[in-house]
């Protein structure tokens, strides 16, 4: 059984832009958030990740929907995409698309780490090709009817320019 999937999304995951995501099969929080939408990716699978399999898939898609639009999201979620598991995939996965379609790609890594934690565990070095994080948990009681941020405590952040990006600026 594959360690991902993919999917070609609206706007909901790439913020602004249709996007090709990948959604990493296991989170590694020690406590997993109650209400969490993707309960089914918590699992680890046995298999590593095959990461040429994954390029090659995301790529596909890529090139599909690039026909129709000219700037696409590159969104890695889960289960948890910064996992020891799956964090080398990420950074493979965002450079090889940062390398060769730069200018018409934006990455983005969703995650329950605060970008405190991330400097804190190091793996902030595994970041450099990504441009956006939403960073947070998710807690049920925080709960808001808002197409990007599940929860009051969740945030966008800016990857290149780390700083946490306001309401209302634009990704």
């Amino acid at each position: 059984m594959l360690s991902y999937l993919i999917e070609t999304n609206n706007s909901t995951d790439g913020v602004n832009y249709p996007s090709v995501s990948i959604y990493f099969k296991g989170c590694d929080k020690p406590t997993k958030c109650k209400g969490c939408h993707n309960s089914s990716l918590w699992e680890f699978e046995d298999e590593s990740d095959n990461i040429q399999e994954m390029i090659e898939d995301m790529e596909r898609e890529y090139l599909r929907v690039n026909k129709y639009f000219n700037k696409i999201s590159i969104c890695f979620l889960g289960g948890e995409p910064l996992a020891e598991q799956h964090i080398e995939s990420v950074q493979e996965i965002s450079k090889y698309f940062k390398d060769k379609y730069s200018d018409n790609i934006i990455t983005i890594v969703y995650s329950w780490r605060t970008h405190e934690i991330v400097k804190q565990e190091g793996k902030d070095i595994y970041l450099h090709n990504i441009d956006y994080c939403k960073f947070g948990e998710y807690i049920e009681e925080l709960s808001i009817n808002n197409e990007f941020l599940a929860t009051t405590n969740q945030y966008f952040y800016n990857n290149q320019t780390n700083k946490i990006i306001q309401k209302g600026e634009v990704i």
